[in-house]
């Protein structure tokens, strides 16, 4: 199987890497830090989680949906994350829409990146006038998503609104805190 999906193994309390961004409510004095972003399904995501369960550390999943439209369903890939839960891992989340990238602020992902696109609420990234992005300008998108997601901290929300108004970003972290009970 080949997929762009993205993975954040976050495990609670461990302060390495990113952290999602702050947003009032959502943490209060709880610490999370997202440890690794990984391809997935791949071997690195199996090595990932075994090794997350051979040190008994809890962890949740964070999944890019890939889904194409709004009302699709996840992809394949992500709902055999779903299905294949390790033991140890408290919760896997999938994403609404497609990906991280999805509910990140064009402005912002210019200022970190240099690239300079239109981010829709499903599909990827495409440059301003709607064309494609490089593959290279994709990777770079999803390689900084923590950086960009992180210096937008509670100015996501706006840009993680569903339908009916609520923040799908605060809702997802919302789910992972409760998951590890803090």
């Amino acid at each position: 199987m080949t997929s762009t999906s993205g993975v954040v193994v976050v495990p609670p309390v461990t302060p390495v890497g990113l952290r999602p961004p702050s947003v009032p409510g959502v943490w209060g004095r709880a610490s999370m830090r997202a440890s690794t972003i990984v391809p997935s399904p791949n071997l690195l995501y199996s090595v990932t989680a075994s090794r997350m369960d051979a040190v008994n550390l809890t962890w949740c999943v964070i999944v890019d949906s890939d889904r194409v439209a709004a009302g699709a369903p996840p992809s394949p890939d992500a709902l055999s994350i779903l299905a294949s839960r390790s033991p140890t891992c408290r919760t896997v989340e999938i994403m609404n829409r497609t990906a991280i990238e999805n509910y990140l602020d064009p402005s912002k992902i210019a200022a970190i990146t240099g690239v300079l696109c239109a981010v829709p609420q499903y599909g990827r990234p495409t440059d301003p006038a709607g064309n494609a992005l490089t593959k290279n300008d994709l990777k770079t998108i999803k390689r900084n998503a923590g950086r960009v997601a992180a210096a937008m901290g509670p100015d996501i929300v706006p840009f993680s609104l569903d339908s009916s108004g609520a923040s799908e970003w605060i809702t997802l972290f919302s789910n992972v805190k409760n998951a590890f009970g803090l």
